[in-house]
């Protein structure tokens, strides 16, 4: 985006903010259009919802959802000190850690906040056609599903606000998964009804949600609520769409990749989590970078695998390598060609496969596990043995998704291994920890929240 685009959709995201005892309610200038106003024009309303993507909790909610989950699993390791993020990979996260409030509870509610404000004014309106309503009332739901889609898996029972007045959220106490999934799957239905085929917008770079972006979320939200006939049902058509291709592996992160289901873009184009894998030179003699990939994942690779020699580089430093996540290539760029790609074709297939194989289609899910191995240069993988074939789902979900939105992290507690896995690494670990904390200060401000077991 353009700068001044910008600031122009910062300007109007201001307009739509909802208050609380959490956040600072300040007077909006007076050249800005009166927040009754903003759902009456199509260029204000569609300039409103393109600004909830770029709002800065959601760009720090998309980095920290990338990190967090990463340094908490198997296959990013941190090279700071920081006490806050040193909890994470520790698995002791205590009630206070100020990243945990405010990255991952804090920053997502504001959003969810201000999604609600939007989906009110949008129902309110007189103005809008009826396309161009539905179509923004899509969008909305889509990001409050994917805000949900996190929360409720870092958290496990949250707080489950749709309405848009904050006084009415200070009690809610926390929802049961279930109940939030039912809310995410209601939501991403919606949404998949409402929205195009085609992205809002600037369409090439596939910044904004459109059908198939809210049709992969729910693939995977069935896939995790174990409904495999729609998980495959879903994902199909995604796949069979024709919108969407497998990239050769070096460009698959390009912001022009037609792998990209989603994305969020950047002022510079540069990504905001691959700078965080980059040192401040491609050197590899270099200052690590803040987040790097677990050797023990690196080992796991094929050295013919092309996403080892793609998306895996290193450094040494103090006579200690480092293998850095190579998936960005950009540490920073003034006109670069990388977003933040948040979903993408190649999480599809292997959605699809694990659904085929609990469904009994094995050569099914050994034709998606094969899409994706073919991609990276591999062999087909054969076997009629269900548990081997999980197991290779397992070994390609990690070396395919490394770095990506805390999948690690998630899968590891869906299929009921981050106990025999996270604890073989960490000898203090404690199985409650598969859960964060829900912030102290919140539940000092709403008593009917309940704490996560174990803290």
């Amino acid at each position: 985006m353009k700068n001044k685009l910008f600031i122009y959709i910062t300007s109007i995201i201001s307009i739509i903010t909802f208050s609380c005892k959490k956040y600072v309610e300040t007077d909006l200038s007076a050249n800005l259009v009166s927040s009754d106003k903003v759902f009456l024009e199509s260029g204000t309303a569609n300039s409103a919802i393109e600004g909830l993507y770029s709002y800065y909790p959601s760009t720090y909610s998309i980095q920290y959802f990338t990190f967090l989950g990463g340094i908490s699993s198997d296959e990013m390791d941190y090279t700071g000190t920081g006490a806050d993020l040193m909890q994470f990979v520790q698995h002791s996260v205590s009630t206070t850690n100020s990243t945990n409030e405010s990255y991952l509870w804090t920053y997502p509610y504001q959003v969810v906040g201000y999604i609600n404000q939007a989906i009110d004014g949008l129902n309110a309106s007189t103005a809008l056609t009826d396309s161009l309503k539905n179509s923004l009332l899509g969008e909305s739901k889509f990001l409050r599903a994917w805000y949900y889609f996190n929360l409720v898996n870092y958290f496990g029972k949250i707080p489950l606000i749709l309405n848009s007045q904050a006084l009415n959220n200070t009690s809610i106490g926390n929802s049961d998964s279930a109940t939030v999934y039912k809310q995410i799957i209601s939501d991403l239905t919606e949404a998949q009804s409402n929205l195009y085929a085609t992205y809002p917008g600037t369409s090439t770079f596939r910044i904004r949600g459109n059908k198939w972006a809210a049709t992969n979320l729910l693939a995977k939200v069935y896939l995790y609520q174990k409904d495999y006939a729609s998980a495959i049902t879903e994902a199909s058509k995604v796949i069979e769409s024709g919108t969407y291709s497998l990239s050769d592996v070096k460009n698959a992160f390009i912001n022009t990749s037609k792998e990209t289901i989603w994305q969020s873009s950047t002022v510079y184009g540069y990504s905001s989590i691959g700078t965080n894998y980059r040192s401040a030179t491609n050197d590899t003699t270099v200052i690590p970078p803040t987040f790097v990939v677990d050797s023990s994942l690196v080992k796991s690779f094929d050295t013919s695998d092309l996403r080892y020699k793609n998306w895996i580089d290193f450094t040494k430093y103090n006579g200690i390598k480092y293998y850095r996540n190579y998936k960005y290539k950009l540490k920073s760029a003034t006109a670069g060609n990388e977003y933040n790609v948040v979903m993408r074709l190649a999480e599809t297939y292997l959605i699809r496969a694990e659904a085929k194989l609990f469904s009994n289609d094995i050569s099914g899910a050994l034709a998606d596990i094969n899409m994706i191995r073919n991609r990276a240069g591999l062999s087909d993988f054969s076997s009629n043995n269900a548990a081997d074939i999980f197991n290779e789902i397992v070994i390609e979900r990690k070396k395919e998704l490394f770095g990506e939105f805390s999948n690690r992290w998630f899968d590891l507690k869906r299929w009921g291994l981050v106990n025999s896995v996270i604890g073989a690494l960490d000898p203090n670990w404690k199985s409650t920890a598969a859960w964060m904390p829900i912030p102290y200060n919140q539940i000092i401000l709403n008593s009917n929240l309940t704490q996560n077991d174990g803290y």
